[in-house]
């Protein structure tokens, strides 16, 4: 609640319009308005002297700024320029402003010129300026105006009980930084001059539909008109019409008679257009700045635009692993949302974003409109622009985080954008994360964007940090909205069902990624449980309570216990990472690497992964030539089914240990498998074990050890496979195919 001092009471139109410009609530309190008056000038400055002083022939109009930045914690350590927060900046800012709304402007140009400042005001094709501005009072309203910007590159102000915007852009010229501040037009603007004229009884004159006779002009010579702002416009007998801004004090219209020497009658136009019209019938008062102004208004566009993301012209090219995964992610989207929700997330990621890191550094940048031009400006305007912007939008990123926090539907959607990101990125040939918990930053933007996109009325970070701190329910409401409207998702019904199951597969509150110790080591684990039995594949696949994971051991399938449910992206995450650029990885685990290729796959329950690992062919030749040079049969052993009889015949610690695997019993002697030919001592060591006569076939040893895991692995004390995973570990494949030709 701010309380301020008014000399009288004011009226519930004057308190409600104080309340909106300040955007707090406000109570009043009395005082003398000497006491006023004085306070004012005490803590503020007079308002009659100073580069800050409004010029002498405005207007007795208010003017109110909407949006002016508010007064955050001071840099450490002194400026050398002039604070922007100064009473003398903030006039001067006032001024210029003010003084292109008074006047009609369309543009304001704020522009150095060796050693001074220039101010040009731009009314139709003509340029006309203020009084020099000192050079030292540059930065501090460049910066000033940096930080009143919004985020759509816009100053919005009150003139009198009307909302005007104004449109800024800055641009480097060859003496330092200046700024362009366009006008919107409005039409209505000359009503108040029009009622002015009319109340005063003179005739409103529209210069720029009127045309002045050479020969009327060259009857007030130009040093008059410059000096009194009068224009000539017609002459009926011997009375010369004069346009003026204000009608002249009766000393000033004896002096113009009598410097004339003839009757003189007044009309009324604003002040804008009659300094435009003398520039263009006399000429420019400052030919040089008027000549500089005009360059670097060239190709300037009228409306300026804030620059948005460039794009590069010619993505590269995705690698196989990277174009597989951005499609499954797709995929995985698309079973909720439709296309129109895909151009939504294209617009936030194309727009401004709220948390833009460092290429180099990693750290947040200062982002605002225009942020590009940060680097052009000395070290002490950058702290300035920096300390107001980075206080404010940090204070909007923790507003944001704590609403993320406490909202469950807001984060699943968020983490939807970041899944939609990533998948961009995939398919872009860029690196990223599957695993959408690791882009905080992708949810804070995406909240950001859409709370602007939602709520018009957000146009700064100021705005956006009260409503998310005051109006979380119409933001939450807003967002349960997008997931019933039938035209951005498939089935209004069932999409809160799919984000709140998404979000259960993220980790979001333990910092857990695909580079943390704990996936790492979990994803070596089970890469190595699989190679151990022999399997042929992977399947991670999340259910409603767990992640199921499952082998395929040759023509049989086993499942695993079962992991947490949070735990799914970052092994996603984990194992897309490693199959970065060619779509394959390998492992330096066991007494030779193993390949593994990492497909995913949109299921039932969200996202899975089937992991192909790639047969040894050289071992497989090499155990058929080892039999061929021993005279040994060679045998494959992905579909031999070995009798229980047999199975029973050696303990499972035996076969396990010797790597053999008993295959036929015929007239008494044993038939087993081995890797390799025995030496006599191995048989004698094999007749003992199983108690019987031998005979010998060699195998390559993956395949013993898979033929030994399927036979002997207990299915009852394993849990049971859902179908989708056993669907998943039959499909056909290259691989597969190949393997079978072999």
């Amino acid at each position: 609640m701010l309380t301020v001092l008014v000399s009288e009471p004011p009226s519930p139109d004057a308190l409600e319009r104080l309340r909106f410009t300040l955007n707090r609530p406000v109570s009043v309190a009395m005082a003398p308005k000497e006491a006023i008056l004085a306070a004012i000038e005490r803590y503020y400055g007079s308002a009659d002297s100073g580069p800050g002083a409004p010029p002498a022939d405005s207007e007795d109009q208010e003017i109110d700024f909407v949006e002016v930045a508010e007064r955050d914690l001071e840099a450490g350590g002194r400026r050398a320029m002039i604070d922007p927060d100064h009473p003398a900046v903030v006039r001067t800012v006032q001024r210029i402003i003010g003084g292109a709304l008074q006047w009609t402007a369309s543009r304001v140009l704020v522009l150095p010129v060796k050693g001074r400042l220039k101010v040009g005001h731009q009314t139709g094709d003509a340029f006309y300026f203020h009084e020099d501005v000192p050079l030292q009072m540059h930065y501090p309203v460049l910066v000033r105006l940096m930080t009143m910007t919004n985020l759509s590159g816009l100053i919005k102000v009150h003139v009198g009980e009307k909302e005007r915007e104004l449109h800024v852009a800055f641009k480097p010229t060859r003496y330092g930084l200046a700024a362009l501040i366009e006008i919107t037009r409005d039409p209505s603007a000359a009503d108040p001059w029009q009622a002015k004229a009319s109340r005063l009884g003179y005739n409103l004159v529209d210069l720029c539909q009127q045309t002045v006779p050479t020969w009327v002009l060259e009857l007030v010579p130009e040093p008059i008109v410059r000096k009194h702002r009068v224009l000539p416009v017609s002459l009926e007998g011997d009375v010369l019409t004069l346009v003026m801004s204000d009608p002249p004090a009766p000393d000033v219209a004896d002096q113009l008679r009598f410097l004339l020497n003839r009757p003189i009658s007044i009309a009324l136009a604003p002040p804008g257009a009659i300094l435009a019209a003398i520039d263009r019938y006399y000429g420019p008062a400052d030919p040089e700045a008027a000549e500089l102004i005009s360059e670097e208004l060239a190709g300037v566009p009228e409306t300026p635009v804030p620059p948005t993301r460039p794009k590069p012209a010619k993505p590269p090219k995705s690698s196989p692993a990277a174009g597989q995964a951005g499609a499954a992610l797709f995929d995985h989207l698309r079973s909720t949302y439709r296309d129109e929700m895909f151009g939504l997330f294209e617009q936030v990621r194309s727009g401004p974003q709220l948390c833009q890191r460092d290429a180099v550094s990693g750290d947040l940048e200062v982002v605002f409109s225009q942020s590009h031009l940060m680097s052009l400006l000395p070290p002490e305007a950058r702290r300035y622009v920096e300390d107001k912007i980075w206080a404010l939008r940090e204070a909007v990123i923790a507003r944001l985080e704590g609403f993320l926090a406490d909202d469950p539907l807001m984060r699943g959607v968020a983490m939807t954008y970041a899944e939609y990101l990533a998948g961009c990125r995939l398919q872009e040939g860029r690196r990223a994360s599957l695993n959408p918990a690791g882009m905080r930053d992708a949810w804070i933007n995406f909240v950001h964007a859409l709370a602007i996109r939602c709520f018009p009325s957000i146009q700064s970070n100021g705005a956006l940090l009260g409503f998310v701190s005051r109006e979380r329910e119409q933001f939450t409401t807003k967002i349960a909205e997008l997931l019933e409207d039938p035209s951005l998702v498939r089935d209004p019904k069932a999409s809160r069902e799919w984000i709140a199951r998404f979000a259960a597969q993220t980790t979001t509150d333990e910092a857990i990624d695909f580079d943390s110790p704990p996936v790492i080591r979990l994803v070596d684990l089970l890469l190595a449980e699989a190679v151990h039995a022999g399997a042929s594949r992977i399947v991670i696949l999340p259910q409603p309570e767990r992640i199921e994971v499952a082998y395929r051991v040759q023509k049989s399938a086993f499942a695993r216990e079962g992991l947490r449910l949070g735990l799914l992206y970052p092994l996603l995450a984990r194992l897309a990472v490693l199959a970065e650029p060619s779509g394959e990885f390998s492992t330096d685990g066991g007494p030779k690497p193993r390949r593994f290729r990492p497909a995913f796959r949109n299921t039932q329950h969200g996202l899975a992964a089937l992991v192909e690992i790639l047969p040894d062919t050289e071992a497989v030749e090499t155990s058929r030539a080892l039999a061929e040079k021993h005279g040994i049969e060679f045998v494959r052993l992905d579909r031999i089914d070995v009798p229980q009889g047999l199975l029973e015949r050696a303990a499972r610690a035996v076969v396990w240990h010797k790597v053999v695997l008993p295959l036929s019993l015929h007239e008494g002697r044993l038939r087993v498998a081995v890797s390799a030919p025995p030496s006599s001592r191995k048989l004698d060591e094999l007749r003992l074990a199983f108690n019987c006569p031998i005979s010998v076939a060699i195998a390559p040893e993956d395949e013993i050890r898979a033929a030994i895991y399927r036979h002997y692995h207990s299915a009852s004390h394993q849990p049971a496979i859902s179908p989708a995973a056993l669907s998943m570990l039959r499909q056909s494949s290259s691989t597969g195919a190949k393997r079978a030709k072999a």
